[in-house]
């Protein structure tokens, strides 16, 4: 949501793990299905841009931009996480880019504040599956009202980094 909000040429968002491609949350205008098969053509996205960049001896890809007359389709990768959008035609592509890669900053930071936090309860994480904000900027893992049996009676508050273009 805050994404969206943010950066208004994204129309559709996923977060996926890089390694297994688990889903951890998508835009709320995306169904739970939707999110899945987009989530899975990112990653297939990201395997295609990494068998070419091993086969030239590159680096490893951070980002890949597949444009079409009707929109475009941004991924955006770091050591543990995807995070993949869809805009309209002819975005403003390194702000798409910037947008995409603080949303992933805001999450790895997230979950290195949820790591701490862990190990300082003991308490088990479930990452929801839908993104959520609050007025107060925080978000509550494991998701909300627990729909795992072992998430039951635990949870762990996390200050969400809020991020925000600067304005000129």
């Amino acid at each position: 949501e805050e994404l969206l909000e943010v950066s208004p040429q994204v129309e559709a968002a996923v977060i996926i793990t890089r390694a297994d491609r688990h889903l951890i949350a998508f835009a709320p205008s995306l169904t739970r299905g939707a999110a899945e098969r987009f989530a899975a053509h990112a990653g297939k996205l990201l395997d295609a841009a990494e068998q070419a960049r091993a086969e030239l001896g590159r680096e490893p890809v951070v980002q890949v931009e597949v444009a079409t007359p009707d929109g475009h389709v941004f991924v955006t990768a770091d050591a543990n996480h995807v995070i993949a959008a869809v805009t309209s035609a002819d975005p403003t592509v390194g702000l798409v880019f910037y947008d995409l890669k603080s949303a992933l900053r805001t999450v790895r930071e997230a979950g290195a504040s949820t790591h701490t936090a862990t190990e300082q309860s003991s308490s088990t994480l479930v990452v929801p599956l839908a993104a959520s904000s609050s007025e107060d900027d925080t978000t509550t893992s494991p998701s909300d009202a627990s729909s795992t049996p072992e998430a039951a009676g635990t949870s762990t508050t996390v200050k969400a980094g809020r991020w925000r273009r600067k304005k000129s």
